[in-house]
């Protein structure tokens, strides 16, 4: 957002709950992706799609202590790229500790002539060509925290999920129904 006082309000609930929680549990499987301190890019196939993610790995990151993750999706004609090198996430990630996690919507030709990205939120069907096919992302989204889980340590009772514009419509319509018990707060 561009007003420094919505900006200053998104992030303190998010920073509230990234620091207010504390259960253990995590789960750790073998690794199926590499990883660096700092940004890691990967192309996810999913619905015979390839897929986009950015994801930082904060400097204190040592693979031993469980972190919190928190996801930033972008808004229409954004990208995760964008997110990560605009949204001040990855500057509070290394301040705090917790991995941010930046996916990239698909876009969609829309009915007014113009396409954008897009995330497959409710109110998408109003906005596309008429008889386009919309891509469910939460299998998207399950991909990534599945890879975070396996191959990351991680305190799966700390994910978060937040977005911007169309993706905060996505995180109300469809993440928070289908991935509710995932996320502990959005």
């Amino acid at each position: 957002t561009k007003h420094p006082a919505m900006k200053n309000l998104l992030y303190s609930i998010v920073l509230f709950s990234l620091l207010s929680c504390s259960s253990e549990d995590v789960m750790v499987l073998e690794p199926s992706l590499e990883w660096e301190l700092g940004r890691n890019d990967f192309e996810m196939f999913v619905d015979g799609l390839s897929r986009h993610v950015a994801i930082h790995l904060p400097s204190s990151y040592d693979g031993e202590s469980r972190v919190p993750v928190l996801f930033m999706l972008h808004g229409s004609g954004g990208s995760g790229n964008g997110f990560y090198n605009t949204s001040k996430w990855v500057e509070k990630s290394e301040e705090i500790g917790f991995i941010a996690v930046f996916p990239s919507s698909l876009k969609y030709d829309l009915s007014d002539g113009t396409s954008s990205t897009k995330w497959s939120s409710a109110s998408l069907i109003d906005q596309i060509v008429e008889g386009t096919n919309i891509i469910d992302d939460v299998p998207f989204i399950e991909q990534i925290v599945s890879e975070i889980k396996a191959n990351l340590m991680v305190n799966e009772s700390r994910f978060y999920i937040t977005g911007f514009s169309n993706g905060s419509g996505f995180v109300k319509s469809s993440i928070i129904q289908s991935m509710g018990n995932v996320f502990a707060a959005a």
